[in-house]
């Protein structure tokens, strides 16, 4: 009876045999020195194995290869140019995210602020009866004009500050 993988296991299995390509092409692209030999018959060959080691019996030769060209200055005075604009980019980004962070900061305090001051004219509105304490730390309660003032003072607050 011939077994099926599931999809899962056979993407597993799929995903290791690539890992093992890539690794073993990374190795040869890196396993050292390249050699340039001719046959017997004249065609040029190309390895990384030494002279005897060479089919056809050929004198291998190191092949040099060309570095890289130097860099040319104006390139190099662009890419500072670039990354001297992206910093500064990245600066003015992180600026203005700290002010935006300052600005919902303030107005979350101001939204506090106000709902306390609603909450304390209710307060007014809804007592029996106000009182502020005075110098000798004792209790004075509000005359009925006092607390009208107060509630005055109060709401020209909110509607002035709040919105």
């Amino acid at each position: 009876m011939r077994r099926v993988f599931a999809p899962r296991v056979a993407a597993l299995v799929q995903t290791c045999l690539m890992a093992c390509i890539l690794a073993a092409c990374c190795a040869a692209a890196h396993a050292g020195d390249i050699y340039k030999w001719t046959d017997s018959q004249g065609r040029v060959h190309y390895g990384d194995k030494q002279a005897a080691e060479q089919p056809g019996g050929g004198s291998a030769k190191p092949v040099q290869l060309r570095p890289e060209p130097p860099a040319d200055p104006e390139t190099a005075g662009r890419r500072a140019r670039q990354e001297k604009l992206l910093r500064s980019m990245q600066e003015d980004d992180a600026v203005k995210a700290r002010r935006e962070h300052q600005a919902q900061a303030k107005a979350a305090e101001r939204q506090a602020r106000c709902t306390r001051a609603r909450e304390r004219l209710q307060h007014y509105r809804t007592s029996r009866y106000l009182y502020e304490k005075g110098d000798d730390g004792q209790r004075r309660i509000l005359t009925d004009a006092e607390r009208a003032a107060a509630e005055k003072r109060l709401q020209t607050a909110i509607e002035s500050h709040c919105d």
